[in-house]
């Protein structure tokens, strides 16, 4: 999307001192036993206005983008004070989110409508992003024996003959292949139940003909929703830096589901798992109501070892509801297709200024348009369409910087339906880098409302921001209609600009939340890194995409 230029004055921005960063906590923690069972720039943004403000202020044009941020330490179920609002005050105690239901796995979809309703039809479901686990994705898991030891035959096949079939499966959003002592463990991510059922016929045949001709066992196979995933920081910085996995399957006892996910869900596992050097994210799959399976990523098998006892100590409470001892999967991953993130790495953010009375067809326009959106789900991860007062700001998020690029044609077209309800052409997109984020306790579905704020900063001072921020995942679940808290940075060689993106569930959310965030933001920015006054634009979302 681009952006346009407005005449209105902004009132003083708000300032903010940053805080000293406080210690990193460093949790002393080990996973349960593992005893075997078988199957299973450019210038800030605007400072905020009044919504009665006749137009926001603009949002400066640039006219290349920045280099991506690689701020140091940090590499794959996103947004901090109100506009109104001067000092935040103090976090109030963290406390665990309520226990959402479990989740079951969805029916299969109705038949095709005909012809004449297709149009009318929703878009195909848009991809998994991190912290949407929950209510989408769908996990399989299968082991096979390899006779006579050829493990590295089928690796290489898979590399070779399977590897661009696998990637072309509608619906398959990740996968991938690693050993471990119970043999090859294939993982598949697919968007849904429904996607994982389409493709089914084609994986048994190309997993068929690999048995006859390398003498695979027939697998054994277990296959549930996700209904909770962490993804580390380091995922964050480095999408394919995945190099150890760890699945392993837990027996619960009955009635034991409701119990496990609430403590799972809770603060005090979200304030741990920030603090595990070298892991990239963890998955929690539910298969049934008395079996659960956990997929963990490392960046190493020294990390993955190192992680032990640290899983251990923090799951200890959930053995009494274990019915039997755990199955473990473990081993090096050797091939992968798609990225297990799901989530940005790239935001382009521009300003639309409509015609007088015109922001309803703009939203209009960009609706009637998502199928051409859907044709670019794998890069476009993210849109949403901001009103703040007569102006509309765009977000959209990236996976990657030549994904942006490459939908250059496919996003023209969707100016040129917007181009007649706009005051004036669009100007270029700011772009910025996301170099942390974390997932708020209430659904992505939920979407209504964002906050974005920005400041000058000193970049070089970002890698020891993120050390300050490791404790925050567990903090930012006190704000209860947080959908996701995500930083950014616009790093150019005249001006550096942090970004704060903050979504919620309303308007109330996000004055009650937003004080919270900033108390966080603030406390784990280092002296220097904010060096101007930060402002803030805020508004409801009218198009989530």
């Amino acid at each position: 999307m681009g952006c346009g230029a407005s005449s209105a004055s902004p009132p003083p921005a708000q300032s903010a001192s940053p805080r000293p960063t406080p210690a990193p906590q460093d949790p002393s923690t080990r996973p349960p036993a593992s005893e075997p069972t078988k199957d299973p720039p450019a210038a800030p943004l605007p400072q905020s206005t009044p919504a009665s403000a006749s137009q926001p202020p603009p949002i400066p044009a640039s006219d290349s983008p920045p280099a991506a941020a690689a701020p140091p330490a940090a590499p794959p179920d996103p947004p901090a004070a109100s506009a109104a609002s001067a000092t935040p005050p103090a976090p109030p105690p963290t406390s665990p989110p309520a226990a959402a239901p479990p989740t079951s796995p969805s029916p299969p979809p109705p038949a095709a409508p005909p012809a004449a309703a297709r149009d009318a039809s929703p878009p195909p479901p848009r991809p998994v992003r991190a912290g949407e686990l929950s209510s989408t994705a769908f996990h399989q898991m299968m082991v096979f024996r390899v006779n006579g030891g050829g493990e590295e035959a089928v690796v290489q096949a898979v590399r070779e003959e399977t590897s661009g079939k696998m990637a072309a499966l509608t619906g398959l959003l990740h996968a991938q292949l690693f050993t471990s002592s119970e043999g090859l463990v294939l993982h598949c991510v697919f968007n849904g139940e429904a996607a994982r059922a389409a493709a089914a016929a084609q994986l048994s045949g190309w997993l068929g003909a690999m048995r006859e001709t390398h003498g695979l066992s027939k697998p054994s196979t277990f296959a549930g929703r996700a209904v909770w995933s962490f993804v580390g920081i380091d995922a964050m910085r480095e999408e394919d830096g995945v190099a150890h996995c760890r699945v392993v399957t837990l027996p619960l006892r009955a009635a034991a589901l409701g119990e496990v996910l609430q403590f799972i869900r809770g603060a005090h596992v979200a304030s741990v798992l920030p603090g595990i050097d070298g892991l990239m994210g963890v998955v929690l799959v539910k298969m049934s109501d008395e079996l659960l399976a956990t997929v963990s990523m490392y960046s190493s098998s020294a990390a993955a070892d190192a992680a032990l006892d640290v899983f251990s100590t923090l799951l200890e409470p959930m053995l009494a509801h274990v019915a039997s001892p755990p199955q473990p999967y473990m081993g090096a991953l050797r091939w992968h297709t798609g990225s297990f993130t799901r989530a940005p790495s790239l935001y382009a953010i521009g300003a639309l200024t409509p015609k007088e009375g015109a922001v309803d067809d703009i939203v209009g326009a960009v609706r009637a348009q998502q199928g051409l959106l859907a044709t670019q789900r794998e890069g476009l991860l993210s849109l949403q369409l901001l009103r703040h007062g007569a102006q509309l700001l765009a977000v959209a998020g990236w996976r990657a910087a030549h994904d942006a690029a490459a939908a250059a044609a496919e996003f023209a077209g969707v100016m040129e339906a917007v181009a007649p309800h706009l005051l004036r052409p669009p100007e270029e997109q700011r772009r910025a880098s996301s170099f942390w984020r974390c997932t708020g306790p209430a659904s992505s579905r939920a979407v209504a409302f964002m906050r974005l704020s920005s400041s000058p900063c000193e970049p070089t001072a970002l890698a020891q921001m993120l050390v300050g921020l490791r404790g925050a995942q567990g903090r930012a679940q006190a704000a209860a209609g947080l959908v996701w808290l995500e930083l950014l940075l616009l790093d150019q060689a005249e001006a550096s600009q942090l970004y704060v993106m903050e979504l919620y569930v309303s308007e109330q959310a996000a004055e009650e939340g937003a004080p919270i965030l900033m108390q966080l933001v603030t406390e784990a920015a280092p002296e220097g890194l904010i060096t101007g006054a930060l402002s803030t634009i805020a508004g409801t979302v009218v198009f989530s995409y």
